[in-house]
């Protein structure tokens, strides 16, 4: 049983959370809209979280911080 665990558990699907949003970062050479489509496909995947959080998270991502 643990040996078949060990080997699956990496294969498995789980909810992503304000940590895994927070890691979507804009590169330097990244459009807008591509940084935009990356970061709401993986907001897409959070069961919840909190609209400020959201926000905050999309102004750190960003390249150039006064695009916000």
């Amino acid at each position: 049983k643990t040996t078949f665990t060990n080997h699956y558990v990496g294969a498995m699907q789980h909810p992503s959370n304000r940590i895994d949003l927070a890691q979507v970062k804009q590169h330097q050479d990244e459009t807008l809209q591509s940084y935009l489509r990356c970061f709401f496909d993986k907001k897409a995947t959070i069961i919840d979280i909190l609209e400020q959080d959201v926000i905050d998270c999309f102004q750190n991502g960003l390249y150039d911080h006064h695009m916000f």
